[in-house]
């Protein structure tokens, strides 16, 4: 019985390890997105200004 019952516990600790390191996995990646976001929303905001001073534009599109 203490044999199964090993035998059980190594199975499903290697099956929650694998599911941690998934998980971190994904963690870490949306931790470079944001990352990425971070880097990018000034050169994203520059050019909503710029677009936005444009003369003759809908006020529907500068909102």
């Amino acid at each position: 019985m203490v044999c199964a019952s090993a035998g059980v516990m190594n199975s499903l600790l290697g099956k929650l390890s694998a599911l941690l390191d998934k998980e971190y996995t994904k963690h870490k990646n949306v931790e470079k997105d944001v990352m990425f976001l971070q880097r990018e929303l000034p050169s994203m905001e520059a050019v909503l200004r710029k677009y936005a001073m444009q003369e003759g534009l809908d006020v529907q599109v500068k909102a």
